[in-house]
């Protein structure tokens, strides 16, 4: 029976040992997981960052290449044209600051066009471009008259109301610190979609009225189709 107990107590040890042993290949195995994983990680970070410094590289390289004096008129109030429209209020923009695919193509005219920002106009005709020839300075545009261009030049019509209210943006903004008028996307956006809640809870409205309208003349009609009681024996009693 000794014998026994000793030999039953041998394999109790040796399962401890399997057990222990299987313990730390598991912990080898996560260990190595773990690894691979930050090693993966790491290198995602990497090509993330690689990304962005090409990225960083094609712009500087693109700025680099435009002509002398290019940059100066970033984040001026000028008069821009882009023909066929006359000389319109706007904002010189820096490309850079830009978000895609917007940034891209400005990017990509640099040394040709600038991109501008004109003031007056709905978010979506904000954007366009123009050489620099066709950018004239804020108050060298006074000297030249463009603020009082005939209104018959100004196209398409829908465009005129517009034209006063753009050279009073504009005269606001030219009195500003050049970053300051970087707000004006972010103003612009935000009554963009005030606008858009405004007009949805108009529409919400609307149909809530026409529901409720609807709920009426249905009850309405229904009290009109409903037959009064006959009268029963116990009434002539």
């Amino acid at each position: 029976d000794d014998e026994k107990e000793e030999d039953l107590d041998d394999d109790d040890d040796d399962d401890d040992k399997g057990d222990k042993k299987e313990e730390a290949d598991d912990d080898k195995v996560s260990s190595a997981e773990e690894e691979d994983s930050s090693s993966e990680e790491a290198a995602d970070a990497a090509a993330a960052a690689a990304d962005s410094d090409d990225d960083k590289s094609w712009i500087h390289k693109a700025m680099a290449a435009a002509p002398k004096g290019w940059e100066d008129v970033f984040l001026e109030v000028v008069w821009a044209k882009q023909p066929p429209f006359v000389h319109w209020p706007a904002l010189a923009y820096d490309p850079r600051r830009l978000a895609e695919p917007l940034r891209t193509a400005a990017v990509s005219k640099v040394g040709k066009q600038h991109v501008v920002v004109f003031y007056g106009m709905p978010a979506s005709e904000w954007f366009g471009f123009a050489t620099a020839k066709d950018i004239v300075g804020w108050k060298e545009g006074f000297q030249k008259k463009l603020d009082k261009v005939s209104p018959h030049k100004i196209k398409p019509v829908r465009y005129r109301p517009a034209f006063k209210k753009a050279i009073d943006e504009a005269n606001v903004e030219f009195e500003k610190a050049k970053l300051d008028r970087l707000d004006k996307t972010a103003r612009s956006a935000k009554q963009k979609t005030e606008k858009k809640k405004a007009s949805s809870e108009k529409k919400t409205k609307k149909i809530k009225k026409i529901k409720d309208k609807s709920a009426t003349e249905s009850s309405s009609k229904k009290k009109k189709t409903t037959k009064a009681p006959e009268p029963s024996d116990d009434d002539d009693d």
